[in-house]
């Protein structure tokens, strides 16, 4: 089957991949990622898209209101696969956020408050106000 390329850095949370991205060798490269504060200031934490979204928005805000683009947020572009062949988001949460949404432009989940986890995905279930549930690993 295939392979990624040798893995000696052990110093990060995780590594992804991304499609069609090999060595000569045909082996994946790998790119690591991390949580808590990165250069910039930011959290990474993934989303992984079992919700079939065409695409994501991101939508950060604190006490004070929007952090960085209004309702429904920046659009999330960067992406990889997991190994159930399903597209997670790569989420940088903006410095200064306390929460974050995520949504296709309608549909959306409830707030994520919890930036320490690896990642989040949802199960189909719905809170009170109709937003989808979601849950970590």
């Amino acid at each position: 089957g295939q392979q990624t390329i040798d893995i000696s850095d052990f110093s990060v949370v995780g590594y992804y991949t991304k499609a069609g991205d090999v060595d000569a060798t045909g082996h994946f490269n790998v790119y690591p990622w991390e949580m808590g504060p990165d250069p910039v200031g930011t959290s990474n934490i993934l989303f992984t898209n079992n919700a079939g979204w065409s695409n994501c928005f991101l939508y950060a805000f604190n006490e004070s209101g929007d952090v960085g683009a209004a309702w429904p947020g920046a659009a999330l572009t960067e992406t990889t696969t997991n190994g159930y062949n399903e597209t997670q988001y790569v989420i940088h949460i903006p410095a200064g956020a306390t929460g974050i949404v995520l949504s296709n432009g309608t549909d959306q989940t409830a707030d994520i408050n919890d930036f320490g986890v690896s990642g989040y995905y949802t199960d189909g279930s719905r809170d009170g106000n109709g937003h989808l549930n979601v849950l970590t690993w």
